[in-house]
């Protein structure tokens, strides 16, 4: 905090790291005769004239802050007798587990039942598609469900190299979140019903805005806006090497990191805005979107009128203080942030007025009016024809990585593709982009699967979840590609792309099989806005099984192409 310009407000806020302490406490017990046997006092061998279907091994686990460390021991012993007073037996906690992970996977489900692919493929495509995804969502089943967000490099379940190089908990990139790594992990949880575990990813961020308010009313005195840092440690604070020899020189007297990376990467806030938009729309849940979405969203919008105080000669806004990701550092008008501005004050100014304010409602109207227009232009591509296509930023130099900002208009914020416009100019960006990524955090597929190209999307996706780590027998340990293993973009991607080659959502309109290969089968149950469950089952170019509830969703389905 001293370093990043807190020092004279540090006693407002929590340290969560000062003394955290983890441990645990295990203990044995006879279930016939009730007696506990703590494995630190007694040797295991007291419970051996025991039968051993009878033993009972007990593991209770604390993370606590606490100011010594017999504290925290009393704090754990207590919280153990808690649970063994509840405790009834091993076949109850049994009997539960089974019953939580059985609703897990009736929530929903994608099953592709046959297919055709090269032979150069280890597994048919069928059979790698609904392994990875299965498996993807068990991954992220067993760490979504903590009190923090989960790790995109490695999860929970990274472990240490073979040649001893790094210790168990190794991760490439380190120990902090980045915006646009994590949430690859949460928005496949919509359409697949795991609302409970998007709770955490959209904690990291909710939880950070008295934090990023702070920052902008030291630096900025606006305490009305805020921007969540591209990379941050869950309490709000970007890692102290993103701020480099300059502003170790300076503490404090610097508002943005001097990592160019990510020092003017902006528009995780609106992606966020976004998602937590769909939660809401999907779970229809008015009390989150009305006290914490809605303040959120408006004071990312009012930061980059902070921003953003230049106009052009039409009176529009120009965005000169954002990168176009990390990719083009030196851009006028990226995609990303132009899509999302024109994404989040759209869905803003369509929601009830009694989940948002007069004075809010002004204020969006107005910003909009100025919004600048999307980076459309025509170009010579590189077999010299000239096109009207989408473009990273109204202008863009300085290339230092490999994303593709301009197909953001696809994804994350769907402003174009399927049933929504500008559909060849965005066919056009996506043949002639730069780089193509059919791995880890690359979204080549969804991009497809938003154009309608079925090809592309299916032949990356098949890949994708035919490829893991080299020497791990568990299939989905994927990466370590940019990042580690097992690479959770890597299959987050894959989910999502999977989804929506089956369903997506277009205001009120459910398309099926938007992006799917007609000579593949499957059978599929997943979620829609407004709390609708679709079912549906596809063989042989026909669609033979289709369930929508509520059943009044149903006149909102669309079927795209010829599979009646």
């Amino acid at each position: 905090m001293k370093q990043q310009g807190f020092k004279d407000v540090m006693d407002k806020y929590h340290d969560p790291l000062m003394h955290r302490t983890f441990g645990g406490l295990i203990f044995g017990r006879s279930r016939t005769q009730g007696d506990a046997v703590s494995f630190k006092k007694h040797d295991p061998q007291t419970l051996q004239s025991v039968p051993a279907q009878n033993h009972e091994i007990f593991v209770t686990l604390q993370t606590a802050q606490t100011d010594t460390p017999e504290i925290w021991c009393n704090e754990t012993a207590k919280s153990t007798r808690n649970i063994l007073a509840d405790y009834k037996n091993a076949d109850a906690v049994l009997a539960a587990h089974k019953k939580w992970w059985n609703d897990f996977w009736n929530r929903s489900h994608i099953r592709v039942l046959s297919s055709t692919g090269s032979e150069q493929q280890r597994t048919p495509p069928h059979e790698s598609l609904t392994r990875g995804y299965a498996l993807q969502r068990y991954v992220q089943a067993c760490a979504g469900r903590g009190n923090y967000a989960m790790k995109f490099n490695g999860n929970l379940f990274t472990v240490e190299r073979k040649d001893g190089r790094f210790n168990p908990d190794y991760r490439r990139w380190g120990h902090g979140y980045w915006t646009q790594n994590t949430r690859l992990m949460y928005w496949p949880m919509l359409a697949a019903g795991d609302f409970d575990m998007m709770q955490a990813g959209m904690r990291l961020h909710l939880d950070q805005v008295p934090i990023a308010k702070e920052r902008n009313r030291i630096f900025f005195n606006r305490p009305d806006s805020l921007f969540n840092c591209e990379t941050a440690y869950f309490w709000g604070l970007p890692m102290m090497g993103e701020y480099g020899g300059f502003d170790w020189d300076k503490p404090g007297e610097a508002v943005f990191m001097s990592c160019l990376y990510i020092n003017r990467h902006w528009n995780g806030g609106l992606e966020m805005a976004n998602m937590m938009l769909d939660y809401c729309a999907f779970r229809e849940d008015r009390t989150f979107l009305k006290e914490s979405v809605v303040p959120y969203a408006d004071a990312v919008l009012r930061f980059y009128e902070l921003i953003s105080p230049q106009r052009d000669e039409n009176g529009k806004m120009l965005i000169t203080e954002a990168t176009a990701l990390e990719t083009w550092w030196k851009s006028v008008n990226p995609m990303p942030d132009v899509a999302g501005l024109w994404c989040v004050t759209d869905r803003l100014l369509a929601l009830p007025e009694d989940c948002t304010t007069p004075e809010q409602r002004t204020y969006w109207k107005e910003l909009q009016k100025n919004l600048p227009e999307f980076p459309i232009g025509d170009v010579t591509g590189r077999d010299r024809v000239k096109r009207r296509m989408l473009l990273p930023a109204m202008q863009y130099s300085d290339k230092h990585n490999m994303e593709v900002p301009e197909l953001y208009a696809l994804f994350p914020f769907q402003i174009f593709g399927i049933e929504r416009g500008e559909l060849e100019a965005a066919r056009h960006a996506f043949e002639q982009r730069r780089d193509k990524h059919y791995r880890g955090w690359g979204q080549d597929e969804i991009f497809a699967t938003h154009l309608g190209l079925a090809d592309d999307a299916a032949t990356g996706l098949a890949n994708r979840f035919d490829t893991w780590a080299e020497g791990f027998r568990f299939p989905a340990m994927w990466g370590p590609n940019f990042d580690w293993i097992p690479d959770q973009d890597h299959g987050g991607a894959g989910m999502i792309a999977l989804q929506a080659m089956l369903l997506q959502s277009v205001g009120d309109k459910i398309l099926l099989f938007p992006a799917w290969q007609r000579d593949w089968d499957v059978e599929f149950k997943l979620h829609s806005p407004h709390r609708t469950v679709v079912e549906a089952k596809y063989v042989g170019g026909k669609l033979v099984e289709l369930s929508v509830e509520p059943p009044e969703r149903r006149e909102d389905i669309v079927i795209i192409g010829d599979c009646n």
